[in-house]
């Protein structure tokens, strides 16, 4: 079993209060060629957007083994994943770079709570912005994640869609940033409509995510999830968290 350094690292603060069992049920969701936990460790079932067949061409565009991309149980690319699961089932909920790219992402973790078994653990890894071409976008806000959460997010989705298209750093890519060219009416028109899968729809610093985001939204009371531990990885450019599920009386959401 061959691990690169961001497999470790998010093993190691993953597993670190809670080992890996071989009869744990675990569902990774978008591990591409990047899986956290393997068929050989535990039962585990992957998901994602898109088909194994689809993962294995994007693999080849990208000069990536296609055997480094586990087999697809759930594609969610037509159904949400809260339909195709049970409730009570998993030990583990594995998300890594998934979260921003969901329009509603609280909603998301909520639909997701009830397939968790008491005192399972929802694993997320998230980018921080600082170390990505999101560095220009401004930090997505608690209030933007509570209306999202209780209005749906398609709403804003263009909004969005726009900050992405007009913020991100060409830098990122060895290229120039030409803000004339992004102010222009064509480009501003164009970009308004240009949401795909693989956007960053919302964006987070690490310490401002848990301090002003997400322990304010899990005090509301509409989750049974509650913080176990998190952490930067400034070296990654990424932060972990895990989140446990307590089997107690909360607030029920609108």
């Amino acid at each position: 079993m061959h691990l690169d350094t961001l497999q470790k690292s998010r093993r190691e603060f993953f597993f670190r209060s809670r080992k890996l069992a071989s009869s744990d049920q675990v569902i990774e969701i978008g591990p591409f060629s990047r899986p956290t936990v393997f068929a050989h460790e535990a039962e585990v079932y992957y998901a994602d957007y898109y088909t194994t067949a689809e993962l294995h061409d994007q693999a080849t565009q990208l000069n990536i083994p296609v055997d480094q991309v586990p087999e697809v149980f759930y594609v969610l690319k037509s159904t949400d994943l809260k339909y195709q699961v049970s409730e009570n089932e998993f030990d583990f909920i594995i998300a890594n770079h998934v979260l921003e790219h969901v329009i509603d992402p609280f909603r998301w973790l909520k639909d997701l709570e009830f397939a968790l078994k008491p005192n399972g653990r929802f694993l997320i890894t998230l980018p921080d912005k600082r170390f990505s071409f999101d560095k220009f976008r401004t930090d997505t806000s608690l209030p933007h994640f509570i209306e999202d959460f209780l209005e749906g997010g398609d709403r804003t989705i263009s909004q969005h869609s726009l900050e992405a298209a007009l913020y991100y750093d060409n830098g990122y890519q060895k290229k120039e940033n030409d803000v004339t060219q992004r102010l222009q009416n064509d480009f501003l028109v164009r970009n308004r409509h240009t949401y795909h899968p693989g956007m960053h729809v919302h964006v987070f610093q690490a310490e401002n995510f848990l301090n002003s985001v997400l322990i304010p939204f899990l005090s509301i009371g509409w989750f049974n999830l509650e913080l176990d531990a998190f952490e930067l990885n400034a070296e990654l450019g990424e932060f972990y968290i895990s989140l446990v599920k307590k089997d107690s009386p909360v607030n029920l959401p609108p």
